[in-house]
């Protein structure tokens, strides 16, 4: 890795390059809180110095380690230079990002003006511009908001769980029963991802946020699930099953029920049984 050096000023590339981290997942960071922002020269431009590679090398570590981003943004340290009124920005941020995503589902991508975004969440398009410098931008912002919630509520549950099958039953039922949230999204995302590669690196992190952590507990399964390959590969395929079970179930051809029972039989997951004496 290059030197640190104190005085370090580099363009978000040049941190890329250091953190061995995509652009992309950089600036999903700072979006999320997890480190602060860069020094904005212009509209389009900021810079960074060594406390923002430390604080990604921080976060890639306990990424690394399993520990999920909601926990890593509680401890994450504030922006000293944020304003006091950082309560009131998030708050016009996150109505901001709900207008988009109404129009973004409603109009599309293509349909959807910068104008329309700002009207719809009753601010001038230079307010607009001071949370988000493109419209790809705040799409992509809508993106993570939509698969972030998916998880949030039950995150409780899963983590005070006490086998991976129950965490993943957990995940089943937070998967289905916001079906109507995550769906349009994903086939929106999904469709701007063929032959544009900016939006095609943004579909495959927000799949990593629902794979990674099927990964894991596909991995400390007990023994009565055996599969050859990777946790990783098998949760790809896993995810694709439990979209198709999904959306059968919000058509009303199978129930929750039914269709956990089909993925159970597939994946010859043992079903949950009393520890033995």
């Amino acid at each position: 890795m290059p030197e640190h050096t104190v005085d370090a000023q580099w363009t978000v590339s040049d941190l890329a390059e250091r953190s061995g981290l995509p652009v992309s997942t950089i600036r999903y960071y700072v979006r999320q809180g997890l480190m602060p922002a860069g020094q904005r020269l212009s509209r389009t431009r900021s810079i960074y110095n060594q406390e923002h590679l430390k604080a990604l090398e921080t976060i890639k570590a306990l990424r690394e380690a399993g520990v999920p981003l909601t926990e890593i943004r509680s401890h994450a340290s504030p922006d000293t230079d944020a304003s006091s009124d950082s309560a009131v920005a998030e708050a016009r941020r996150n109505d901001l990002l709900e207008a988009a995503t109404k129009c973004f589902l409603t109009a599309g991508f293509a349909g959807t003006s910068l104008g329309a975004i700002a009207r719809g969440a009753s601010m001038s398009k230079a307010t607009l511009y001071h949370h988000f410098s493109s419209k790809e931008e705040i799409f992509m912002a809508c993106a993570e908001r939509v698969f972030h919630r998916l998880y949030a509520d039950i995150w409780p549950a899963i983590s005070q769980a006490q086998t991976a099958d129950e965490r993943l039953r957990s995940r089943w039922q937070a998967f289905v029963e916001s079906f109507a949230d995550w769906a349009p999204m994903m086939d929106l995302v999904r469709g701007l991802a063929i032959g544009n590669r900016t939006f095609s690196e943004e579909y495959l992190r927000l799949i990593d946020t629902i794979v990674a952590p099927l990964a894991r507990e596909l991995a400390m399964l007990d023994a009565g699930l055996r599969f050859d390959g990777d946790a990783e590969f098998v949760s790809y395929i896993v995810m694709g099953m439990a979209e198709a079970g999904a959306r059968a179930l919000n058509e009303e051809r199978h129930d929750a029920d039914h269709v956990r029972q089909y993925l159970e039989r597939i994946l010859a997951v043992p079903p949950s049984r009393a520890p033995d004496a």
